[in-house]
């Protein structure tokens, strides 16, 4: 079971003793509450449907990328990202990797090249931000690359600190 499931079953769960002998529920929420912040929330939105912890997201995202833009366009940008990083399966494939054709033949998905997920045109983007495609390009797509790069960091540290924490970091 990958860490991402261990620790949303943990969240969910209603069995939260110690047990001193072996890893329990309440040893996975506590080292989820020890990682990074941005990470651990971005686990409970993405993996636990926590849409409660989202202003908080947006809110240390933010504070994560802005350097000299102006708050309303960073929030944007992080809006974008985040919204991104939610909802990244590959539509053609639902994030499978493979299409099947009407004679059930299988073959790898040509829109995401078999990997599962998607990442949006420039244009997409634009019309996501309401800004035309060339003001996309030039003002805002290193820094949705910015805020894009912040969260994947956030995530994978977590699971990382996850492991690490519940002594399975392997070295």
């Amino acid at each position: 079971m990958s860490i991402q499931r261990s620790v949303v079953r943990a969240l969910h769960s209603t069995h939260l003793e110690h047990d001193p002998d072996q890893e329990t529920a309440i040893d996975r929420v506590m080292a989820l509450g020890h990682a990074d912040p941005l990470g651990s929330l971005l686990w409970r939105l993405k993996w636990s449907d926590d849409l409660s912890v989202q202003p908080a997201v947006l809110h240390l995202l933010v504070r994560r990328t802005r350097s000299h833009e102006s708050l309303s366009m960073i929030q944007r940008v992080c809006a974008l990202a985040l919204h991104e990083y939610l909802h990244d399966l590959c539509r053609p494939c639902g994030g499978r990797g493979i299409v099947i054709a009407a004679n059930g033949v299988k073959s790898r998905c040509s829109a995401c090249r078999g990997e599962g997920t998607e990442t949006p045109s420039p244009s997409r983007r634009a019309q996501r931000l309401r800004v035309s495609e060339t003001e996309y390009l030039r003002v805002y797509d290193s820094r949705v690359a910015r805020a894009r790069g912040c969260i994947e960091r956030a995530s994978k540290s977590v699971s990382a600190q996850v492991l690490d924490l519940l002594g399975k970091n392997k070295c």
